[in-house]
């Protein structure tokens, strides 16, 4: 039964953190769409040149200005996984990287109240998917990327050592897994 104390609590209303919408996701209509529902955005078109490098970027805006990444490009998380996590980086993929704005802006309105709250339970790198279906799943944080990201270099290796072109000496510097 739910008392007269109980019913006047409304669930905490959480902040949202400023989105930086990367060059893959970047367009004129979903900042707009996405800006008049309240979401607080920046775009790498406003801060950087097309041709920065990813880690540069993700380094900058996630341990500097600790904002949270929204991408299409659903290989940022295997090919930029050391920047994530040295950077503590929070990202948003889009797992339909061929819908356009219009899903998209559909399927991050319809998940946006799943993405805040996975924003703020964790603390830490994280990465996690959205789907055109608005429903948030493979959310990785902490130790689960540091396990994909030991995964990662395992494969990594093995296909060197298949291809021949393995060398210990930089593996060990790290020049390789990158």
């Amino acid at each position: 039964m739910i008392t007269l104390k109980e019913r006047g609590k409304r669930p905490k209303k959480l902040y949202w953190p400023r989105i930086f919408i990367d060059r893959s996701t970047s367009s004129n209509d979903l900042h707009t769409f996405l800006s008049k529902a309240g979401w607080p955005l920046e775009r790498h078109c406003e801060y950087f040149d097309a041709d920065t490098d990813d880690d540069i970027w993700i380094q900058e805006i996630a341990a500097v200005r600790q904002w949270v990444i929204l991408t299409s490009d659903r290989a940022l998380e295997r090919t930029e996984i050391d920047s994530i996590i040295s950077s503590k980086a929070k990202v948003i993929i889009l797992t339909d990287n061929h819908s356009g704005w219009v899903r998209w802006a559909a399927a991050l309105v319809a998940a946006q109240e799943s993405i805040n709250a996975t924003l703020h339970e964790y603390d830490g790198p994280l990465v996690m998917r959205v789907a055109k279906t608005g429903n948030v799943s493979k959310v990785r944080q902490g130790d689960d990327l540091i396990e994909f990201q030991q995964r990662l270099r395992t494969r990594r290796i093995l296909r060197a050592k298949r291809a021949g072109t393995f060398n210990p000496k930089t593996y060990l510097t790290g020049e390789a897994i990158a």
